[in-house]
């Protein structure tokens, strides 16, 4: 049975794929884990500094209350902006409804346009220099 024997001995793939799948999930779950600890770590971590922003407003005599009333002045503000502002549109859109607007008769629309070269150049308003003539 030198020859063709039905040895398997040089076959090494099953026991190479089974270690570096296990390594794989091993990795996977130290992963998870580091994971789930920097954020418990991070929610700690605010927790702490919003204490210490707390305790640096009431040393330095900041209350918590001026903060809020100070955020409420300047809601208000915005609000009366945002109010101001509205009133500027309805107002602007009433003018645009009292407009009246010529409406084209439809053999206009139908008309063929007029071409290009029949149409005159178009020559600058007086009050304005055209390209390349500086002013005396």
């Amino acid at each position: 049975m030198a020859g063709g024997g039905g040895d398997n001995n040089d076959v090494f793939w099953p026991g190479y794929v089974d270690a570096i799948s296990n390594l794989v999930l091993n990795l996977l779950f130290v992963v998870a884990i580091l994971t789930i600890a920097v954020f418990l770590f991070a929610i700690e971590l605010g927790r702490k500094q919003g204490a210490k922003v707390g305790a640096l407003e009431q040393e330095k005599g900041v209350p918590v209350k001026t903060v809020d009333k100070q955020e409420k002045v300047e809601k208000a503000r915005l609000e009366e902006e945002v109010n101001s502002l509205r009133k500027q549109v309805a107002t602007l859109k009433a003018a645009a409804a009292t407009t009246v607007v010529p409406t084209p008769s439809p053999e206009a629309l139908t008309a063929p346009a007029a071409s290009p070269a029949a149409a005159p150049a178009a020559t600058p308003p007086a009050n304005i220099p055209s390209e390349g003539h500086t002013p005396p």
